[in-house]
């Protein structure tokens, strides 16, 4: 798993959804064991592209530590860049409604669309996918 520090959240790049489990030392995760996640992996309907959530030790969600992102990288890999483009700014746009709390719309989709320009200039993507 890779983890990279933007100064809202941080962002998770891995293979496996499970990876969250050790990076966080959980069994549990909003609301889903990692057995539950082993065995969505195994069919294709359900397994995961992106996540966001509060930081799991972030109890009242009120961002006393930072959110989070994760992105399936073999997941992305496997979509046309422009589908894979789609699930990355529609993980952004949940952290913008997280980071944005009591904001409104029209500014929350503003702050969506530049943190997924951010996003994917960090990862320079798409190339990003084929380093990982």
């Amino acid at each position: 798993m890779r983890q990279l520090q933007f100064k809202e959240f941080e962002l998770f790049l891995g293979k496996d959804f499970t990876g969250l489990f050790d990076w966080f030392q959980l069994t549990q995760l909003n609301g889903v064991t990692r057995a539950e996640v082993c065995h969505m992996q195994t069919t294709t309907e359900h397994y995961i592209h992106t996540f966001v959530d509060y930081h799991p030790t972030d109890t009242f969600k009120e961002l006393e530590y930072k959110p989070y992102m994760y992105v399936n990288s073999n997941m992305i890999n496997d979509l046309p860049i422009y589908e894979s483009s789609i699930y990355i700014s529609q993980a952004c746009q949940k952290m913008a409604q997280i980071l944005s709390d009591g904001v409104e719309p029209e500014l929350i989709e503003e702050f969506g669309s530049s943190l997924s320009l951010a996003v994917m200039d960090e990862l320079h993507y798409p190339d990003v996918f084929m380093k990982i």
